[in-house]
């Protein structure tokens, strides 16, 4: 009876020992179950809020792919460090911060949030003289980055990287743009930066030039081509002058949209019967640059001087005769107001510096008006009287 009794006596302490184990089994795993921890770039494991003693992980550099961590949870919800055998062991898969591995207590989680860090290109209110421009970003964590399109839509320029480096096609003119990094872990993560830059990618053309050539009094023109313009130069002789933005926009004609003719006047007394080089330079909003050909020119910068006038009768006829001095003559004209008579008398002088001419008037008094005029344009001008 006493045996029987004894064997029971065992029995009951063996099955309440049993269900301790299992009880204690229970509990562990209740409250350390172990976890494969995945993480992405820029996450970390705070295993200070699993005891205060502890370091945290190190932050994951892994561009691509995963940092593996295996951890067990601790009584507070916190994430404990485990040994990698413990994961490896169980075959345990992948728990994602980002998926909702959270594991209690707040998960112990700490994760990057997106930082655009670096905008070398495009500069804001930069001009740029092509339409290609290139982006060069960077930020602290890998991210997808767009740009918001010209027809209102989003547009990716990179994927899963930090550093972001392309060109993108612009049209002419002002540009209005958004960049936007997303963080390649949250979507509900980015940033956004807003530039305004301006394309100048037609070169300037220089058209026409006058004088084309022979004889200069000071004043010299160029037609060109261009719609940004902000620095017309004249290199003449050894001397420069300038016009700037805002005088070629006053001074010069606009012929027509994106198309002047600018006229610059200089002294070039000095130069006087010398012959002298000039040539223009055109730049654009852009820095883009152009010259127009070099012409060479005589100068000229006096009027021509009437010195007399004389005549002699042959019944209706008068012979008249007019003293000069022009170099460079291009036509001495006489003017009769009485019968608004306009006629050319000579488009060049004699050896002795004159114009002749025999001209028919009808009796009676007459007042008439001499005009010289040179091949730069300047004239002189005097009245002569005689009757018949």
């Amino acid at each position: 009876m006493k045996d029987k009794k004894e064997k029971m006596k065992s029995k009951v302490i063996f099955t309440l020992a049993f269900v301790l184990a299992v009880m204690s089994i229970c509990l562990a795993f209740a409250s350390g179950a172990y976890l494969n921890l995945c993480l992405k770039y820029g996450e970390k494991v705070r295993y200070s809020l699993c005891n205060p003693d502890m370091t945290d992980s190190e932050v994951c550099q892994a561009v691509k792919g995963n940092c593996y961590n295996c951890v067990f949870i601790g009584s507070s919800g916190a994430y404990c460090p485990a040994s990698p055998n413990r994961c490896n062991a169980l075959g345990l898969p992948c728990t994602y911060l980002s998926s909702g591995g959270g594991g209690g207590g707040g998960g112990g989680v700490s994760s990057t949030k997106i930082n655009i860090t670096r905008i070398s290109s495009p500069d804001n209110n930069a001009v740029y003289n092509a339409r290609r421009v290139a982006f060069d970003m960077e930020s602290n964590i890998p991210a997808d980055w767009f740009y918001l399109n010209s027809d209102g839509t989003w547009k990716k320029i990179c994927r899963e990287e930090a550093v972001c480096n392309k060109e993108i096609s612009f049209k002419d003119g002002e540009n209005s743009v958004i960049i936007k990094a997303v963080n390649t872990n949250d979507e509900s993560d980015f940033q956004e930066k807003s530039f305004t830059f301006f394309v100048d990618s037609k070169k300037p053309r220089i058209g026409k030039t006058y004088p084309k050539r022979g004889f200069a009094s000071g004043t010299f023109t160029a037609e060109f081509s261009e719609a940004n313009p902000t620095s017309l130069k004249l290199y003449y002789a050894d001397k420069v002058t300038e016009m700037n933005e805002s005088e070629i926009k006053s001074k010069c004609s606009l012929l027509d949209l994106g198309k002047y003719s600018c006229d610059i006047d200089v002294d070039i007394s000095s130069y006087n019967n010398q012959d002298i080089n000039f040539r223009f330079a055109l730049t654009d909003i852009a820095g883009n640059s152009v010259e127009s050909r070099e012409t060479t020119v005589s100068v000229d910068t006096t009027p021509p001087m009437i010195n007399s006038i004389t005549h002699t009768f042959d019944g209706r006829y008068v012979y008249l005769s007019m003293d000069i001095t022009e170099a460079n003559i291009k036509e001495v004209r006489m003017f009769d107001p009485l019968v608004g008579y306009d006629k050319k008398l000579c488009s060049r002088l004699n050896d002795a510096g004159l114009c002749e001419k025999r001209l028919r008037f009808g009796l009676g008094s007459h007042t008439i008006t001499i005009q010289a005029t040179d091949k730069t344009g300047k004239s002189s001008g005097q009245d002569y009287s005689f009757v018949i």
